[in-house]
C-alpha cells in the first residue's frame, strides 16, 4: 500500500480527493447530515490548524497500484511539537470492512514516531458511531468535547499514546 503526499497545486490530486470523498457518502450523512460534496475535497487539501504551515501538514492519497482506496490528512506538531494530529482517515465505502483502516493506523504510528511524536490525537464527531468503535479499538480515549459549526454532533477529541511498531490492541473478553 502506497501513501502518495497531495498538492493543493495539483488539479489531478484535488480530484483524486474529490473521487474519495464521493464515494464515501455515509461520512458526510453521519457527519454533517447531508449529502457529500466535491468541494469538500478543497477544504481537505486547503484547511491548516491555526500556526500550522504547509510543511507540517500532509494530505496523502492511499494507493493499492492503479487502485485508489481512501485518503488521510495528518498533521505533525498540532497542537503541541510532541503530538501529530490526524484530521482525516476515509477510505472509499468499497475498501472499508477489509483491514485497510488497521494497516493505515500503523503506517501513521510509524510516521509520527518517525516525526519524534508521542502523542496522536484526533476528533471524531459522535454522530459517526463507526468512526468512534474504530478509533476505540484501536485505544484512543476521550480527552474533550467541542463543538465545530457544520457538524450534526460535538466533536470527541481523543487521544492515545504513538506506539511503534503497532499492533492492533486485543479486545476485552465479553462476558456471557
Amino acid at each position: 500500500m502506497e501513501l502518495r503526499r497531495l498538492s493543493p497545486a495539483n488539479p489531478d490530486h484535488r480530484q483524486w480527493l474529490e473521487e474519495v470523498v464521493m464515494a464515501a457518502p455515509a461520512y458526510s450523512w453521519l457527519t454533517e447530515g447531508k449529502a457529500p460534496d466535491p468541494s469538500d475535497a478543497l477544504e481537505i487539501l486547503n484547511v491548516c490548524p491555526p500556526g500550522i504551515g504547509e510543511d507540517d501538514k500532509f494530505v496523502l492519497a492511499v494507493l493499492e497500484g492503479e487502485a485508489l482506496l481512501g485518503c488521510i490528512d495528518l498533521v505533525r506538531g498540532y497542537p503541541d511539537e510532541q503530538t501529530a494530529y490526524l484530521g482525516l482517515l476515509l477510505l472509499k465505502e468499497c475498501w472499508q470492512g477489509q483491514g485497510i483502516g488497521n494497516k493505515l493506523v500503523a503506517r501513521l504510528m510509524e510516521m509520527a514516531a518517525g516525526w519524534g511524536c508521542t502523542a496522536m490525537r484526533l476528533g471524531v464527531i459522535e454522530t459517526n458511531r463507526p468512526a468512534l468503535h474504530f478509533w476505540v479499538r484501536h485505544g484512543f480515549q476521550l480527552v474533550g468535547s467541542k463543538r465545530i459549526a457544520g457538524f450534526s454532533g460535538n466533536t470527541l477529541v481523543m487521544s492515545r499514546a504513538v506506539s511503534y511498531p503497532y499492533t492492533l490492541p486485543l479486545r476485552p473478553a465479553i462476558a456471557r
